[in-house]
């Protein structure tokens, strides 16, 4: 039976360095007095990956969007913030804070994709109101030449 200890998705988030043993007294003083100190655990901190994932959830999700042309708006939207995440990704990148440069680059490339189809979304659903205008002013035209 495996419990989660043994699924690697559970395993900590920081790395135990190994104890290094450390003497209370001086090792050149008599041998039996010597006395060694507990083993200390250090800690190292992970570098931190929310940028580049943030960048590339929003990317999605206004990509999706941005395939439906009347939600061409939530698409630029969700593409431009992910875009800034993906800006903040590539940064952190850059200092050495974060290590997942593959879904930052992705982040980024999803996120003008969903800019670019909310761009094209909103030139479509124009062009269908100002053919709907067009449509209605020749209606009229039609119905009064019988």
């Amino acid at each position: 039976m495996s419990t989660h200890y043994d699924d690697p998705a559970y395993a900590p988030t920081h790395t135990a360095l190994p104890p290094v043993p450390a003497y209370i007294t001086d090792p050149t003083t008599n041998p039996e007095t010597q006395v060694l100190a507990p083993p200390m655990t250090v800690y190292v901190r992970e570098p931190k990956n929310g940028f580049g994932i943030t960048s590339f959830i929003c990317g999605i999700a206004g990509a999706i969007c941005g395939l439906i042309p009347i939600l061409s708006v939530p698409a630029l939207a969700a593409g431009l913030i992910g875009f800034g995440f993906g800006m903040g990704g590539v940064k952190r990148l850059r200092n050495k804070r974060a290590d997942n440069k593959v879904m930052t680059i992705l982040g980024v490339i999803v996120s003008v994709l969903a800019v670019v189809l909310g761009v094209v979304g909103m030139i479509i659903v124009q062009h269908a109101v100002d053919q709907l205008q067009t449509d209605l002013n020749n209606i009229d035209a039609t119905y009064n030449t019988k």
